[in-house]
């Protein structure tokens, strides 16, 4: 059986981009519509450790930046709880993956694999920019390509691209991989709002 594990490593820019430009033009963000896979690139457990301990300094910096604004507005210097932050969930899920990271150092059995991928498509600002990480298991045995953990970036909104593209990319990057099945059950499992955007988005009524 030929498994596909060879993907282009690019340079990777660790700035993150604002969600608009100074004149407050969205920042959009386009695919390689003939081969999506293109899009996604193979990175080492170290640099997505690095890329997603970058954004966790990010969120940090934003809860601590509103915790002083809120502040001096209401004159009300009490702390905030961390817990009523929207980027909650990115939080554990840069946990959880800090969790893959650790076991990839263990032991493994022959016919299994860890993958870590960066999801890397073109801004309209001319630049690429990593939006997802994306940790998967390869099972020879099962012929199972497995997507664990999915982690986005705290500066990533819906409104500059869709994360049905990054759907789109790993089935497409799986295509090389003979008889071997993309399963997202795991995913959909621990991350429900995958599996309410991934199962119910219509591509015919996607609009730019």
């Amino acid at each position: 059986m030929r498994i596909f594990l060879l993907f282009n490593i690019l340079s990777l820019c660790w700035s993150l981009k604002p969600h608009q430009f100074p004149n407050g033009k969205l920042v959009k963000f386009s695919v390689d519509s003939l081969f999506p896979r293109n899009d996604l690139i193979h990175i080492e457990p170290g640099k997505a450790s690095i890329i997603t301990r970058n954004w966790l300094e990010n969120i940090i910096l934003e809860v601590m930046n509103n915790e002083k604004y809120d502040n001096l507005k209401n004159k009300n210097f009490k702390k905030k709880n961390i817990f009523e932050y929207d980027n909650l969930h990115i939080v554990t899920n840069i946990n959880q993956l800090e969790t893959h990271i650790q076991e990839t150092f263990s032991p493994k059995r022959n016919d299994q694999h860890d993958l870590f991928l960066a999801w890397y498509p073109k801004g309209n600002h001319g630049r690429k920019e990593v939006l997802f990480i994306i940790f998967l298991k390869l099972y020879l045995d099962k012929k199972e390509l497995v997507v664990k953990e999915i982690v986005q970036s705290p500066f990533w909104d819906p409104i500059h691209i869709d994360s049905n593209y990054l759907k789109i990319a790993l089935e497409d990057l799986n295509k090389q991989n003979d008889n071997v099945t993309l399963v997202l059950d795991n995913l959909y499992e621990n991350d429900i709002r995958f599996k309410l955007a991934w199962s119910t988005w219509n591509l015919d009524k996607e609009t730019d």
